[in-house]
């Protein structure tokens, strides 16, 4: 985890200069540079994980040819080195062994780098600027031009000129939806696209896609070899595991989670010196917990639990907002910035995730909905996978197609519990190989990776953090889409690549449980704890008179309704008020 700001000047003379990079102080606090080269200015702060000295930005390839600022890791560099024959340069970590990689290959191998990155790369000959993102975007690259030059960076509170997008708070209201494409929350302000090389002239951006998991996933055949599965999610590990500073888990004692840590233990060994962390809410019972704990204690291994106060949460919550600069995922968020502001102060530096496992395996209720009319569709022999699955969610197969269509027809706008679906008119989705392994790509290239790895990088690098998530390394993302729907729920068991993980060495009654819709305890707080503190944001909000007065209404309505199962819609308005405020 690090932090760069530049600005690529359209001439040699400099017409801009600022001091805004300075917010990205928290993302790097161990070391600072500035470097200026040509009509390139480059400010970086590095977080010291990999290559000690060695790995100080911005950096320059031994032939000068080119300039580097990178924020985030290359797992694979090991191998990157030894593919260029330079074994030496291992020891200095992984962004000298990207300059040289780059310097010796150019840019038509970035698709062998397995790693999370957003790069800022100069070519000094062409003087030519390249902006990078990698694959699912995990790290964050944003800019902006101002009087014919663009200012680039990690964060948007280091760019200028920050004018919230009315548009784009509107649209997020009504549907619930983020800015798409390049776009943000703010006028003007763009993000690199993830999977993308941005080639800079002048004020034209020229981009080229290097990796589309559509495009990947597309027609491809169905698998079933669970072993190989297996083998590459223990790769992504272990090249994960490598690290010059403490580890730790996060564990919440689900099925993701878990299976994680069995296989960072299998790979690394049951001594494995990690730290495991899982997350309490106050008063609030979760069999998560419980879980958590009979699973630490059965594997002998010390579990570290962080508990988060309702009352603590209107502080946290400002905090948070102005680390993540746009709207944020509630309490579960506030609850991960507790988290990982401890792990910190405990020395831990670099975290493993078990983000991605609800995504690809078909985790949430929307995924097991679509499995059931996908299997009705094909008239395959699935009759105890649907049945089991039935009942599992507790619903009619009629119930469930018809709920499916809806949720389709809606451009699958809905929460992933399909609570709150909003009646927008979506442009049509296209059917993939399946329903499934639709929703499944949306969720991971357009709705839940893209979101909560904004999320996470910004709850993380506001602690001077790093999160990494081994079930999103591409090649076990295109591993577990092409495992057939019928796999990832055998008999009924949603996950169940997981679960076998699982199974082998903890029993089988600790995953036997109903799916949940609501794991974290937001709505039963904003409705009694945070009350005085909800009605408060929302009235702000009402006076700021940016926001249809129904929206607000409805949610101050909402608060005193005890049967109110997802509170996403009053989040927001409270989350776009603190926006405003921050």
């Amino acid at each position: 985890m690090c932090g760069f700001h530049g600005v690529f000047y359209n001439s040699n003379d400099v017409v801009y200069e600022n001091n805004e990079f300075s917010s990205l102080y928290h993302r790097g606090p161990d070391d600072f540079q500035r470097k200026k080269i040509n009509r390139l200015s480059l400010n970086f702060f590095r977080l010291k994980i990999l290559g000690g000295d060695f790995g100080s930005q911005p950096m320059t390839s031994k032939s000068d040819i080119w300039s580097i600022a990178f924020n985030g890791e290359i797992y694979n560099y090991k191998e990157l080195a030894r593919e260029m024959g330079q074994d030496n340069l291992i020891d200095k970590g992984d962004t000298k062994v990207l300059i040289e990689y780059i310097d010796k290959y150019g840019l038509d191998n970035i698709h062998k780098i397995n790693g999370m990155f957003a790069i800022a790369l100069y070519n000094h000959i062409t003087e030519k600027l390249y902006l990078i993102r990698d694959r699912f975007g995990i790290k964050p690259l944003y800019y902006q031009f101002k009087d014919g030059n663009l200012i680039f960076a990690s964060e948007i509170k280091s760019l200028i000129e920050k004018k919230i997008s009315k548009k784009e708070i509107d649209n997020y209201i009504k549907s619930g939806k983020y800015p798409s494409n390049t776009s943000t929350f703010y006028k003007d302000i763009f993000e690199i696209r993830p999977g993308t090389i941005c080639e800079i002239d002048g004020e034209n951006i020229n981009e080229r896609i290097y990796y589309s998991l559509g495009n990947i996933i597309k027609n491809s055949e169905e698998t079933s070899d669970l072993d190989y599965y297996e083998k590459l999610l223990e790769r992504a590990i272990e090249i994960r595991l490598r690290s010059d500073v403490p580890i730790s888990l996060h564990f919440s004692g689900g099925v993701d989670s878990t299976a994680l840590l069995i296989k960072v233990k299998e790979v690394a060994g049951w001594d494995y010196p990690i730290g495991i962390f899982n997350l309490k809410y106050k008063g609030f019972e979760q069999l998560d917990n419980e879980f958590a704990k009979q699973i630490c204690d059965r594997l002998k291994l010390e579990l570290n639990e962080v508990e988060l106060d309702p009352y603590e949460v209107p502080e946290l919550a400002m905090e948070l907002q102005y680390f993540q600069d746009e709207p944020y995922g509630g309490i579960p968020s506030i609850s991960m910035y507790k988290l990982n502001k401890i792990e910190r102060d405990l020395g831990y530096v670099v975290t493993l995730e078990g983000q991605g496992g609800d995504e690809v395996f078909g985790g949430y209720l929307s995924h097991i909905y679509l499995a059931i009319k996908d299997m009705q569709d094909t008239k395959d022999e699935n009759t105890k996978t649907i049945n089991n699955l039935l009942k599992l969610i507790n619903k009619t197969n009629q119930e469930v197609i018809d709920i499916a269509d809806r949720f389709i027809e809606s451009g699958f706008s809905a929460h992933t519990d399909l609570t709150n679906q909003r009646n927008i008119n979506n442009k049509k989705i296209k059917k993939n190989n399946s329903w499934l392994q639709t929703v499944q790509l949306h969720d991971i290239i357009n709705n839940k990776i893209p979101r909560t790895m904004r999320f996470h990088d910004r709850i993380s690098a506001a602690c001077s953090r790093e999160l990494r998530f081994p079930l999103l390394d591409f090649n076990v993302i295109e591993y577990s889409l092409k495992l057939s729907n019928e796999l990832k729920m055998k008999d009924g068991i949603p996950k169940y690549p997981l679960k076998n993980i699982i199974n082998k060495h903890l029993p089988n009654h600790l995953f036997n449980k109903k799916k949940r819709a609501d794991s974290s305890p937001q709505t039963f707080w904003l409705q009694n704890h945070l009350r005085d503190w909800s009605h408060s944001n929302l009235n702000q909000l009402k006076q700021k008179n940016i926001i249809p007065y129904n929206y607000i209404d409805d949610a101050i309505r909402d608060l005193d309704d005890k049967k109110l199962s997802n509170s996403f819609h009053i989040w927001q308005l409270i989350n776009v008020n603190l926006m405003y405020l921050s």
